[in-house]
């Protein structure tokens, strides 16, 4: 904190303004009182995890349809290859444990971008 306070406008790289890094290194600088320099990349997003979702209401058997096939295909020693590969993490989440991790860090992310002084569009 002592250099990054003495070098004021240090930048760091993220996929995007409002992905997690820039909302974290934001977040951290508000508290701080530090200034940082965001600097776009093309290379942080391919690397982080997706989440597939459905439309609100869609059937049970869907949800459990498509949930079986994703984690055959996550599980496969072709994709578990890639992953070792690539030395990328990976962690499979079933709809329910998705679902108790995503909401609550929606709203985290959300609470973080209103004490930065971002507003809502339209």
């Amino acid at each position: 904190m002592a250099y990054a306070r003495f070098h004021r406008g240090l930048s760091y790289g993220s996929a995007g303004q409002l992905s997690r890094g820039p909302i974290a290194v934001g977040l951290f600088a508000h508290c701080k009182g530090l200034t940082f320099k965001h600097v776009p990349l093309k290379g942080e997003a391919p690397a982080l995890g997706y989440i597939v979702v459905g439309p609100r209401g869609m059937p049970p058997a869907i949800t459990k349809k498509l949930d079986q096939t994703f984690k055959k295909v996550a599980e496969s020693s072709t994709f578990q290859k890639v992953l070792t590969n690539f030395d990328l993490p990976y962690e499979y989440k079933d709809p329910t444990q998705l679902e108790e991790d995503v909401l609550p860090e929606y709203e985290s992310f959300k609470n973080s971008l209103q004490k930065m002084g971002a507003k809502k569009e339209g």
